[in-house]
C-alpha cells in the first residue's frame, strides 16, 4: 500500500472507534492539512453529544503504519522534536500510531503528551541538534470508558501545566526549602481513580501527575515527577497473619524509596518497613465499613498482643512498636472492636451481606442501627419512646430496611422489646365474627411491598411461622393467601432482581404444597391448582398438560367466575378473560386488582 492509503485506512480506523464513544467527536483531517496536527477530538460532558455538553477539545496527531501487530501492547516510535516544541507551545497533544495491513488487523497505539511529558523528552535529547525522538506507545484499551478517561485525564493536565510551560516544575526540595507542611498540599487527580485501589489500573492508561497547593494560592502547580517515578504499585501474594492464623492473603505493595516499602493491608490499614534499617510500624485509620474495620482491628489487636505478625509465615518483632501503643487506646480500641464485632453479627443476623459505610449513615439511621444491636445483640429493652409505635415497623439503615417487631411492655415509660419479625416468638390472637379467638402468623402483617423490600426476610422460616398455628379452618385460608402475597411481592420485583423473585416464588409454591396435603376434603381444589400454576407461569413456559387441564376448567359449568377468569388468563386468552371480567360486579373488580392474577392478566394484548 502507498502511502496515503495506510493514512486513510489509519484515520478511518481511528475515527471509528472514538465516534461510537458517546464521550467523544472526532473532527480528523485525511492529508496533511497541518503542520504537526491532524486535527482535534471534542469532549462531552454527558451522553448525547449535544453543544451545551461540550467539556472542550483536545489536539491529536495520527501515523499510520503498514505492520501486522495485533498482539503487541507497546510499541516504539520515533517523533519529530520540532513536533514536540510545536505540540509543548499548543498545550500538549495525544498523539496516534495505528498499524494497519491487507488483512484489517488493525491496532491503534498511543502517547498522551501532557506539556510536562514533553518537556521531560526534550530533555533526554542527547544533543540540541538531535532531530527525532524514540518514544514508546501504549495500546488503546478497547473499554469505552478508559478511552474516554484517556483523553479526560489529557485535558485536565494539559490546562494545569500549560501556564507553566515557561518555569520549571517544582520539586519536593524546592518546596521543603521554602515552605512550612502546613502550608503543602500535595494531590493526585484523575479521570477512572476513586482512591489509591484504582491506582494500579489508573497507571495502565494515563499519566499520573502531582499538584502542589499552596496556601493562599487558588491554584495547582504541577510538579517536577510522574508518580510512577515515586514508587511501584503492585497486588502481591502475601500470607500476613498472627499465631498462625491468616487475615490477609493479598496486599498492595507500595515501594517508595530504598527505605519505605508499604504493604497496604486493606483501605486502612498499613504495615510500613524500613529495609535498611530492618524496621516494622503499622498505621491504622478510622475505616468507615464495619466488617472490614472489625476485620483490621482485630489484626491490629492480636499483633499488639503478641507482639508480633507473621508475613507468609515468617515471625516479624513488633516488641518496641507495640510499647508505644499507650493502654488507655489499646482499651479504647479493645472496645471498638467489640462494638465492630456486634454490628457485624446484627449484619449477619439481618441478612446484610454486604458491608455498610458508617460515614454515609444519617443520624437517625446511626439510631436505628444502636437500637437494632442492643435490642437484638444485646438483648435489652429500649425506652424512651415519646410516641406509640405500631407492631411492625420497618427500621431503615442506609439502603437495608428490616421489618421489625415493637412489642409494648411498659406504656408509660415509652418501653419497647424488639424483635426481627422472622424471629419473633408469638403469633396473633384475633378473633372471628362469632367471637370465638384463633390465632394467625405475624408474618401477615408482612404486605407485598415489604417483602419486596425487606433485607431480612428469611425463606426458611416463613411457612413454619404457619405451620407451627394450632391447626383450623383459618389457617389453610392464611396460608394461601401469604402465598400470594409472595407472587405479588415477586411481580414487584420483575427482572430488577432475579434471584429474590425466584425465591419468593419458590417459597410461595412451598405454602401451596402444604395447604394442598392439608386440605383433606379438597375444598380448595381448583384455587390451588390456579395459583400453582401461575407460580409455574412465572418461572417457565407452562407444559401442554398443564395447559390442556386449564383448557378443561374453562368448560366446567359449576366453576367459579373468578376461577375461569384466572384459567383465560393463563392460557394467554384475553378475549375470554375479558368476557369474564365483565361478569364480576363492581366490588369484584376493585377486589380483583389486588390478586397476582390481574398482573398477568394486564399482560394480555
Amino acid at each position: 500500500m502507498n502511502a496515503n492509503d495506510i493514512e486513510i485506512l489509519a484515520v478511518s480506523k481511528l475515527k471509528r472507534v472514538l465516534t461510537i464513544n458517546e464521550y467523544l467527536s472526532p473532527v480528523i483531517n485525511e492529508g496533511d492539512k497541518e503542520p504537526s496536527w491532524d486535527g482535534h477530538i471534542y469532549l462531552y460532558q454527558k451522553k448525547g453529544k449535544k453543544k451545551k455538553d461540550i467539556k472542550g477539545r483536545v489536539s491529536i496527531q495520527v501515523k499510520g503504519v503498514e505492520e501486522n501487530s495485533t498482539i503487541i501492547s507497546d510499541i516504539k516510535y520515533t517523533v519529530s522534536v520540532v513536533d514536540l516544541r510545536n505540540y509543548l507551545k499548543d498545550g500538549g497533544v495525544i498523539y496516534f500510531v495505528v498499524y494497519v495491513d491487507r488483512q484489517g488487523n488493525d491496532k491503534i497505539y498511543y502517547c498522551t503528551m501532557e506539556p510536562l511529558i514533553i518537556k521531560k523528552f526534550l530533555n533526554e535529547l542527547k544533543k540540541s541538534s538531535q532531530k527525532n525522538k524514540t518514544i514508546s506507545f501504549k495500546a488503546l484499551p478497547e473499554d469505552d470508558d478508559k478511552i474516554r478517561d484517556i483523553f479526560f485525564n489529557f485535558q485536565l493536565n494539559s490546562q494545569k501545566q500549560i501556564s507553566f510551560i515557561g518555569y520549571e516544575p517544582l520539586s519536593f526540595n524546592n518546596l521543603i526549602d521554602k515552605l512550612k507542611p502546613e502550608n503543602l498540599e500535595i494531590s493526585i487527580q484523575g479521570y477512572g481513580m476513586k482512591d489509591i485501589s484504582d491506582f494500579a489500573e489508573f497507571k495502565k492508561y494515563n499519566q499520573a501527575f502531582m499538584y502542589a497547593k499552596i496556601s493562599d494560592l487558588n491554584i495547582l502547580v504541577p510538579m517536577d515527577v510522574i508518580l510512577s517515578e515515586i514508587f511501584e504499585y503492585k497486588e502481591v501474594d502475601i500470607t500476613v497473619g498472627v499465631s498462625g492464623k491468616v487475615y490477609y492473603e493479598k496486599v498492595i505493595s507500595e515501594y517508595h524509596s530504598k527505605d519505605k516499602v508499604i504493604l497496604r493491608l486493606s483501605n486502612w490499614l498499613a504495615i510500613i518497613f524500613n529495609p535498611l534499617k530492618k524496621q516494622f510500624n503499622a498505621q491504622l485509620s478510622s475505616g468507615s465499613f464495619f466488617r472490614s474495620a472489625a476485620h483490621d482491628m482485630s489484626f491490629f489487636l492480636s499483633a499488639i498482643k503478641e507482639q508480633n505478625f507473621e508475613l507468609n509465615g515468617i515471625a516479624i518483632n513488633l516488641v518496641d512498636w507495640s510499647r508505644e501503643i499507650s493502654q488507655a487506646d489499646y482499651e479504647h480500641k479493645v472496645e471498638m472492636l467489640e462494638l465492630f464485632d456486634e454490628t457485624v453479627k446484627l449484619m449477619d443476623m439481618l441478612g446484610v451481606k454486604e458491608d455498610i459505610d458508617m460515614i454515609t449513615l444519617s443520624d437517625l439511621e446511626k439510631n436505628n442501627l444502636e437500637m437494632l444491636r442492643i435490642s437484638l445483640i444485646d438483648q435489652k429493652l429500649m425506652t424512651g419512646f415519646p410516641e406509640k409505635i405500631n407492631i411492625l415497623k420497618i427500621v431503615e439503615i442506609g439502603r437495608y430496611k428490616f421489618a421489625c417487631i415493637f412489642q409494648e411492655v411498659d406504656k408509660e415509660r415509652g418501653t419497647y422489646r424488639i424483635f426481627d419479625i422472622f424471629d419473633t416468638p408469638f403469633n396473633i390472637l384475633t378473633e372471628d365474627v362469632n367471637g370465638d379467638g384463633y390465632h394467625y402468623s405475624i408474618l401477615m402483617l408482612l404486605d407485598s411491598k415489604c417483602l419486596s423490600e425487606i433485607t431480612n426476610i428469611k425463606y426458611d422460616k416463613m411457612l413454619i411461622s404457619f405451620q407451627e398455628l394450632p391447626f383450623n379452618e383459618y389457617v389453610l385460608d392464611h396460608t394461601n393467601r401469604f402465598a400470594l402475597t409472595l407472587i405479588n411481592a415477586s411481580d414487584i420485583i420483575a427482572d430488577s432482581d432475579e434471584t429474590r423473585k425466584n425465591e419468593l416464588l419458590k417459597t410461595a409454591l412451598t405454602f401451596l404444597e402444604w395447604v394442598d396435603e392439608k386440605d383433606i376434603h379438597s375444598m380448595m381444589e381448583d384455587m390451588l391448582f390456579i395459583n400453582k400454576i401461575q407460580i409455574q407461569k412465572r418461572m417457565r413456559k407452562l407444559k401442554a398438560q398443564e395447559l390442556k387441564e386449564l383448557l378443561l376448567i374453562t368448560e366446567l359449568d359449576e366453576i367459579s367466575t373468578g376461577i375461569r377468569f384466572s384459567a383465560y388468563t393463563l392460557l394467554e386468552d384475553k378475549v375470554g378473560a375479558d368476557l369474564q371480567f365483565k361478569l364480576f360486579s363492581e366490588e369484584n373488580r376493585e377486589d380483583l386488582k389486588g390478586y397476582p392474577i390481574w398482573n398477568l392478566y394486564n399482560t394480555l394484548e
